[in-house]
């Protein structure tokens, strides 16, 4: 009877233990969230090779923000797990985003 008591406490334990390691989002899930946004940003940065006003001016946001997200890259990924951004596509890039926008008025205001 005893045995089979500890044995439900460590299953129970062990349970406990393994769900808490899948919420918290890993440096590789951020880092592959930046690659896919970098890749999608030079994509959209073709559109420099436009002849359209508008289109031209999309292209070169998307060139700067695919710098920027490049440059800061590590940094950003381990801001995101410091800040406890869960481990989801869209939470991510709602934070690079923003990273994005607030690095680049702090930069303009230097």
């Amino acid at each position: 009877m005893r045995k089979e008591i500890v044995l439900i406490f460590v299953l129970m334990f062990a349970f406990a233990c393994s769900a808490i390691a899948e919420t918290l989002p890993d440096e590789a899930f951020f880092l592959n969230c930046i690659d896919a946004r970098i890749t999608k940003c030079e994509r959209k940065a073709a559109l420099l090779k436009s002849t359209g006003k508008n289109t031209k001016a999309a292209g070169e946001k998307a060139k700067r923000e695919s710098e920027f997200l490049t440059n800061h890259r590590l940094r950003l990924a381990g801001d995101m797990i410091a800040k406890g951004v869960p481990a989801k596509t869209y939470k991510a890039d709602h934070y690079l985003i923003k990273a994005y926008s607030e690095g680049t008025a702090n930069l303009a205001g230097k």
